[in-house]
């Protein structure tokens, strides 16, 4: 587990809403995506 998966695991255990959009309409799960964060997708798709 990198430092990106370790922070998004424990705001995720903490409640984050994964769901919430920016101002674009990009969700944390589509910035994973174009970034190739593939253990951070992986977080988010299980959430």
């Amino acid at each position: 587990m990198n430092d990106h998966e370790g922070i998004v695991a424990l705001l995720l255990t903490k409640g984050a809403d994964p769901s919430v959009k920016t101002k674009h309409g990009h969700t944390a799960l589509t910035l994973a995506v174009e970034k190739r964060c593939h253990g951070v997708v992986k977080l988010l798709e299980n959430s």
